[in-house]
């Protein structure tokens, strides 16, 4: 169907060409400058989007808040999608040919899974919109972006290394439309020490978090404007999180070789101090923040400050907590056109969450008072 984006290429697995259409033309072969710039971008972590799809409250609720909101982009994180690939092939090898931007329909759960998608982008609310999909070998991780037909990019990678390929987990979806770079991105937990002591999910986190800095530095040089969003996995300040001291004592056994990386993964100083050196070498801001200066908690724990929230039980050792961990980013040169930075959930129940254990947020900027340079608003 037309609504999916598929490109041909040399290689659709971590080691191809750049996944890109020429600058200048969107896949059709028109003209970029016909299309406008995406004003209005929204985010949120599904918890699984095919999921979300086979339980009908939580596809009413994703489409209630698209039809409200009116998007120009929807990027959405942990579609825990599986990507196409031979029949019988391995999750964690490498060398195997992918399809990193299909979902696998080998067995039934792919094909219902494959049905849903279709029909969510045939139905009234999203007919508009052509998704672009970078997905994981297996049900893990794995993202998606939905660009409404009047802002299609002027071209999309799926890398922030080299710009070659699909991450391998599917966690990078780049966007370019004039000046302005939309990067779509679901961090990777930082995780905790494993029974026997190792601690590879460290070693990730900090690889990961060294590529998205090199990368956005990058951005900042070649003088692009940049959006930065989705599920970060960091709460940064005292503030990001309901309950402070509580979330910087947990998992802290076994013990972490390095005091500072122990506390709640998303919680801990490491994560906090490598994510403050990326905004300041990057200089992107953070836009909910900048409206809604913090130094403390809110001590209103119904209020909409919190973009995960545990479980709805009161058994639950997360119950009534929460933590900011989804952001919109921007360069300082956007900051003047921001027009507003929203968590649209709230509360231990997760009122407006679609049925995840995050809820969308939204960013909103002012057209740009010169298009010159950039694209025209239609």
């Amino acid at each position: 169907m037309d609504n999916f984006v598929i490109r041909k290429r040399s290689s659709d697995h971590g080691g191809g060409q750049p996944s890109k259409r020429p600058r200048g033309a969107d896949e059709d072969g028109e003209p970029a400058g016909r299309r406008r710039e995406p004003l209005k971008l929204m985010s949120l972590n599904a918890n699984g989007l095919g999921v979300r799809l086979g339980i009908e409250t939580d596809k009413k609720e994703l489409c209630a808040v698209v039809d409200k909101e009116k998007p120009d982009i929807i990027a959405i994180q942990e579609v825990r999608l599986p990507c196409a690939g031979p029949k019988g092939a391995k999750r964690d090898d490498k060398t195997v040919k992918r399809t990193h931007s299909q979902v696998n329909t080998n067995d039934k759960k792919g094909q219902e899974e494959q049905q849903r998608l279709s029909l969510l982008m045939r139905n009234e609310t999203f007919k508009d919109y052509k998704v672009y999909l970078s997905l994981a070998t297996w049900r893990y991780a794995g993202s998606a972006v939905m660009v409404h037909k009047d802002c299609l990019p002027d071209t999309v990678y799926y890398n922030v290394v080299g710009e070659e390929g699909h991450h391998f987990d599917g966690r990078v979806i780049v966007m370019e439309f004039g000046n302005l770079t939309i990067v779509a991105t679901y961090a990777p937990n930082n995780g905790t020490p494993s029974k026997d002591g190792k601690e590879d999910s460290f070693a990730r986190r900090r690889k990961w978090d060294a590529e998205m800095k090199a990368f956005l530095v990058k951005m900042k040089a070649q003088g692009r404007d940049v959006v930065w969003l989705g599920d970060l996995n960091v709460a940064h300040r005292r503030p990001d999180v309901t309950d402070p001291d509580w979330f910087s004592e947990q998992m802290r056994d076994p013990a972490p070789r390095d005091y500072n990386d122990g506390g709640q993964p998303g919680y801990t100083f490491n994560e906090q101090d490598r994510f403050t050196g990326i905004l300041q070498e990057s200089g992107l801001v953070d836009a909910f923040r900048h409206a809604n200066p913090a130094d403390e908690p809110c001590n209103d724990r119904g209020s909409a400050n919190w973009t995960w929230r545990g479980t709805g039980a009161a058994t639950d050792r997360y119950h009534n907590k929460g933590m900011r961990i989804d952001y919109t980013l921007v360069s300082s040169s956007l900051l003047p056109r921001v027009q507003s930075a929203l968590i649209l959930g709230h509360g231990s129940q997760r009122v407006g969450f679609c049925g995840s254990d995050h809820c969308p947020i939204t960013l909103t900027l002012n057209p740009p008072a010169d298009p010159a340079g950039a694209r025209a608003a239609q």
